[in-house]
């Protein structure tokens, strides 16, 4: 759903980008915790809700779940 290398190399931790994320465009920060690789996603607010379903839908078949919620 995006065509960013989220390599090490490629996006160290506080890199930010821009992107198409599931056709919406979006800012992405590699925001690490505590040495978890972690990702803070932005775009616009009529589009949340549609990017959020479409990056669960896609990480379903690696048993991507929710966290913080």
């Amino acid at each position: 759903v995006c065509a960013i290398d989220f390599h090490d190399r490629t996006t160290p931790n506080g890199a930010a980008l821009r992107s198409s994320v599931g056709h919406v465009v979006t800012e992405i920060v590699r925001d690490d915790d505590a040495g978890t690789r972690s990702y803070l996603l932005g775009c616009e607010w009529s589009y949340g809700q549609y990017l959020f379903d479409v990056l669960l839908d896609a990480g379903a078949e690696f048993a991507v779940d929710l966290d913080g919620f």
